[in-house]
């Protein structure tokens, strides 16, 4: 249902306005359930703002944990759309973004985490961490480029120990792209030696870019009426 939703939300005031209040009445379980599926189906990233009953900034304990950290951390997920409707959402507001993407260098630098994290989720920390430094205003991040480059530092320092191949080109795209946007001098650039048509390398450098949103959403109407058929329902006069 949350595409059928979200098609009514885009038009609709009246059902946005009740869609907000009743995700706000959720216990935190079910808040929890409902933000999981709403970031791994919104496409686009605005869609995710509607679902999740457009969250007022600053957050407060709840949504900060849920947005925060189990989302990005603990859940497991690892679908690069979780993070960019994630992220975009929490870029909404300068502060909580970046609390988070200080967060997520510190976890991607620590070498236990490295060790002890599956390739699937680090990947999914890494493509995060690539996101939200291209969110972030780069003067937000100049002003705090020692503390970042202090943890970046360490962090690649442990990826280039890694003998995985894959990890050591991760290390790589992310000294580049952080340093890149830490420092205010833009003809101080950080240059490693790598392949470049590497999937994973790839990956990472199609973050860099704006993502090209779908075109745009069918009617509530026309919607319905096709998921009905789709489900052996006989269409209604609407």
């Amino acid at each position: 249902l949350l595409e059928l939703l979200d098609s009514l939300m885009q038009t609709n005031f009246i059902a946005r306005r009740i869609w907000t209040a009743l995700v706000r009445s959720l216990d935190d379980r079910s808040l929890e359930q409902l933000l999981v599926q709403a970031c791994q189906r919104a496409r686009p990233t605005e869609a995710f703002h509607r679902l999740s009953g457009y969250p007022t900034f600053p957050l407060d304990d709840r949504w900060r944990r849920l947005l925060c950290s189990k989302l990005l951390f603990l859940r497991g997920l690892t679908d690069v759309r979780v993070g960019r409707n994630v992220l975009t959402l929490l870029a909404h507001d300068t502060e909580t973004l970046l609390k988070v993407t200080l967060d997520l260098l510190s976890v991607w630098s620590e070498k236990n985490a490295l060790l002890l994290t599956s390739p699937e989720q680090h990947t999914f920390i890494t493509q995060c961490l690539i996101m939200a430094l291209q969110l972030m205003p780069q003067d937000v991040l100049i002003q705090r480029r020692i503390d970042l480059h202090l943890v970046l530092k360490e962090g690649v320092g442990h990826h280039l120990e890694s003998p995985q191949l894959s990890v050591r080109v991760l290390g790589m795209v992310v000294a580049e792209v952080c340093t890149s946007r830490i420092q205010s001098d833009a003809s101080v650039s950080l240059k490693f030696n790598y392949d470049p048509s590497q999937p994973c390398v790839q990956q990472l450098q199609n973050l860099l870019e704006p993502e090209v949103e779908d075109q745009e959403m069918e009617d509530f109407e026309t919607l319905l009426v096709k998921m009905l058929q789709q489900n052996g329902c006989r269409p209604i006069d609407l």
